[in-house]
């Protein structure tokens, strides 16, 4: 939550520092920031009592105090009140005029003393900014993108981590060359963790990188498809303290990177290869016999990967705590056993995808320990095997069953039965579940926060009363396409006391505004709603949202009929801090929208506006707007023309996202120069 925050505060400080008091909307556009200050700040000391942001506020309410004329009677009496609702001081150093701002800074001493409000504004704007500045570098340092800072060039971003010697910088979403890289590796000489996903980066990049006296620990060059393996090659034999290093979809990467890791000094802990689909069973057996240190390793969708692989991670000595395998489809159920039976320290292991050729044997022991296991679409999964699991000496916190068709109540009341410590548990597309599996786990000692019951169609009301009376932990729950479920389960979970904070509600026909207007109104602190499919929702579900003080950062409306520019309208004035939207198959969607979202305070990275009748207008729109937009999904938005699509592509300001290919549709990423 503090991240939305955060967020909020660092777009209304950039609109302060926009704020010029010789335009003639000056006042217009001031009462508008003080109305939205008064509103951040009342979310905030509602939602967020334990979190310390009072700094923070008090520097952004001083902030506008400061550049607000004395003669603005009105503008200063909202000031004064707010600072009083909220129990905020306004710095009252600089009120004294000219003589009090030399003192503090005198190099303002010489400029002329004529306006005292031009002086107070420039040196109070210089403190501020900097305690804000401040602020931004411990974010920034924590992995938070620059570009979510307001930066809207490279070099701007790249001085800004210069100035405050930054140790972790991440460009993501910034359209990098190879020029840029060298500027930033001259400049910034403290970095330890560096980011450049989706870049154009080529080769020469990372040779100059790996050739710097920079000290890098962590790297992740996902998706750079310049890359090849003479960057690996040459990283090997740099100086480097590489503990971590992302290679993922970075397509030209073969086995010849892997056989460099693995006879160079460096001493990898994590390993992400994902997508790069020229890796063979040969590379993994290198890594196994590698004298490592590697606890995680990433292989999903390299497709090249096959049973002898994971044979060779099991009888390796490493110390592999995460395994990821997601759909490498040649991995059956004899790694299934493998792992099951071996030594290795596993902790979490995902298998989403793989297992569809034939039934897993049933292990005769369990020796890892693990505690997330990841099962999902695995056609092959049965009850037999999940009971086995059950009765394991795992201590499962989270188990994923998604898309397992064929198991039944039996997996479901045995998993309730079972001693794992059990929090998370995704059910969703297991058309098989009924009242009789969610009842079991309500009355079990399971304490769950998050449940998913997706297109379990079986479920009623009857699971729903069993959740409300018996979970206090649930935060997270997924009813989406259960038919069966009606206003009365909604209002029912409204009115009770789960601290529920993400609902999924999507595809539930007979769900109306009445749902949407007791949850919104319910006083939970809602960041998540999907009502995508639901017929009957109208503006009267958007009206409640925008008036309600919930801190909302993902919306999904898709498919829903009655949503309509006028809807969009409505939205984009709301308070909270959106980062996701979904629009997808609302054909009365059009450019109008998409005015109405440029033009507020959203801070869009997803917008799904497949089959949208919105046209270039729009896309030229996005690509000019503040939002980080990483995921754009323009699927079957036929008005949008193929030349303007080439245009901003060979720009640089857009580019097709390829992170994306469990998904289906057509994804871009909008850059910043």
């Amino acid at each position: 939550m503090s991240i939305n925050i955060d967020k909020s505060l660092s777009n209304l400080n950039i609109e302060i520092d926009n704020l010029d008091i010789q335009n003639a909307d000056f006042d217009i556009k001031a009462e508008k920031l003080i109305a939205r200050a008064r509103d951040l700040f009342k979310e905030i000391k509602k939602n967020n009592p334990k979190e310390n942001h009072e700094k923070q506020c008090s520097m952004i309410l001083s902030k506008i105090s400061n550049i607000i004329p004395e003669d603005r009677v009105n503008l200063r009496e909202k000031i004064n009140r707010i600072s009083k609702e909220s129990h905020l001081n306004i710095s009252t150093d600089f009120k004294t005029g000219h003589r009090n701002v030399a003192n503090h800074n005198p190099q303002l001493s010489n400029r002329v003393v004529g306006n005292d409000i031009k002086l107070t504004q420039e040196f109070t704007n210089q403190r501020l900014k900097s305690n804000f500045d401040e602020h931004l570098s411990k974010r920034a340092n924590e992995g938070a993108p620059l570009m979510e800072f307001g930066f809207r060039d490279i070099k701007s971003a790249i001085d800004f981590a210069k100035k405050h010697s930054l140790k972790t910088v991440n460009l993501e979403g910034f359209n990098l060359n190879d020029s840029h890289v060298k500027y930033l590796i001259d400049n910034c000489p403290k970095i330890q963790n560096l980011i450049i996903r989706n870049s154009d980066i080529t080769d020469e990049s990372i040779k100059y990188l790996a050739n710097s006296k920079l000290l890098l620990e962590k790297l992740d060059i996902q998706a750079s498809a310049n890359i090849t393996d003479e960057s690996v090659k040459a990283l090997t034999k740099s100086n480097h303290r590489l503990s971590e290093l992302n290679l993922g979809f970075c397509s030209q990467i073969t086995n010849a990177s892997i056989q460099a890791i693995t006879t160079s000094s460096l001493n990898l802990k994590v390993l992400n290869l994902a997508h790069c689909e020229q890796i063979t069973d040969e590379a993994i057996d290198w890594i196994a016999h590698a004298e490592d240190a590697l606890t995680s390793l990433n292989l999903d969708y390299c497709s090249k990967i096959t049973d002898k692989a994971v044979e060779s991670l099991t009888k390796s000595n490493l110390p592999l705590e995460v395994l990821s395998l997601a759909y490498c489809t040649k991995v059956t159920g004899t790694s299934v056993l493998n792992i099951s039976q071996s030594n290795l320290p596993l902790r979490e292991l995902n298998l989403r995808g793989c297992l569809n050729s034939d039934r897993p044997l049933i292990p005769k022991n369990f020796n890892t320990p693990l505690t997330k296991l990841n099962l999902s679409n695995c056609s092959q999964i049965y009850d037999e095997l999940i009971i086995a699991i059950a009765n394991s000496n795992f201590k499962l916190e989270e188990l994923n069953l998604e898309g397992c068709e064929e198991i039944t109540d039996d997996s479901v009341i045995a998993i309730a039965k079972s001693n794992h410590p059990l929090k998370k548990l995704n059910l969703n597309f297991c058309s098989r579940i009924t009242d009789d599996s969610v009842i079991a786990i309500a009355e079990s000692k399971h304490l769950l926060t998050m449940l998913g019951l997706a297109d379990c169609t079986e479920i009623t009301h009857e699971s729903i009363e069993a959740i409300i009376n018996s979970n206090r932990k649930l935060t997270v729950i997924d009813l989406h396409g259960c038919e069966q479920i009606e206003d009365e389960s909604i209002i029912a979970i409204a009115e009770s006391k789960l601290p529920l904070e993400q609902v999924n509600i999507g595809g539930c026909p007979e769900i109306t505004d009445k749902s949407i207007q007791t949850l919104v109104n319910s006083g939970r602190p809602l960041t998540k709603l999907h009502v995508d499919y639901c017929d009957e929702i109208t503006n009267q579900s958007i009206l409640a949202l925008v008036n309600s003080d919930r801190l909302l950062s993902e919306l999904d409306l898709g498919g829903c009929p009655e949503i309509t520019d006028q809807s969009i309208k409505y939205l984009a004035n709301a308070k909270f801090p959106l980062e996701k939207l979904s629009l997808r198959e609302c054909e009365d969607i059009t450019d109008d929208s998409i005015d109405y979202l440029v033009n507020s305070n959203f801070f869009l990275k997803e917008l799904n506006l497949e089959s949208c009748g919105i046209t270039d207008r729009s896309l030229i729109a996005l690509v000019n707007s503040k939002f980080p937009l990483e995921k754009l999904n323009l699927t079957n938005c036929d008005k949008i023309s193929v030349e303007t699509i080439k245009s901003l592509i060979s720009s640089g300001k857009l580019r097709r996202n390829l992170s994306l290919q469990e998904e289906v549709g057509v994804f871009y990423t909008i850059l910043r120069q």
